[in-house]
């Protein structure tokens, strides 16, 4: 397949690896290490579709604002506890330089959106005070289950990313609606190589 928008890379890529598991295939245009990204944030047009990629990579789904700014917010995941409630991430990308403040703004979208938790994704590593200022947020505590908590607010990185770390967070995985696979009698799919 081709296309060049990251969002329906990312999604082409989903469906691929949800349907045919052992498919070898090659993504090529996206950030593949740290300097990539760091590219692809450098430019004006490049901004966006790091933060597209940078949301949608995690399983988030970016935010669109129906104008007048996003509010702080640049996409969203979801989970279910285990009375089947459904909670909320916010996530917010931060693409350049960011400082303690911008955890607090966060800290208050995050309240303002009643949401379980929220998470700043970063192309820069935190200092020492922005980590103390998420940490202050306390803890989202999962109903029923006391050895479940996770952060309430964090701050991930490009490179925890690449290091093969991934946000404290419940599973978000149906986040993204699944695309129904259709099996048909008689019907064989060629493989992939």
């Amino acid at each position: 397949g081709i296309d060049i928008t990251i969002l329906a890379v990312n999604l082409i890529e989903k469906r691929i690896r949800d349907h045919f598991p052992n498919a070898n295939f090659i993504v090529k245009g996206i950030p593949k290490d740290v300097p990539s990204a760091q590219k692809l944030a450098s430019t004006r047009k490049g901004k966006f579709l790091f933060e597209q990629w940078f949301v949608t990579i995690l399983g988030g789904q970016p935010y669109k604002s129906s104008g007048g700014g996003d509010t702080g917010i640049d996409g969203f995941m979801y989970f279910r506890d285990v009375e089947n409630k459904l909670h909320t991430i916010v996530i917010q990308v931060k693409g350049g330089n960011y400082t303690p403040n911008d955890v607090r703004a966060m800290r208050t979208v995050v309240e303002n959106r009643d949401a379980a938790m929220g998470i700043l994704l970063a192309l820069k590593p935190p200092t020492k005070g922005m980590l103390a200022e998420a940490a202050s947020a306390g803890r989202f505590q999962m109903p029923r289950q006391p050895l479940l908590n996770y952060p309430k607010i964090q701050i991930f990185t490009v490179e925890d990313y690449f290091n093969g770390k991934r946000p404290e967070a419940p599973d978000v995985s149906n986040t993204l609606k699944k695309a129904k696979r259709i099996l048909r009698e008689r019907e064989t799919q060629p493989e992939l190589f």
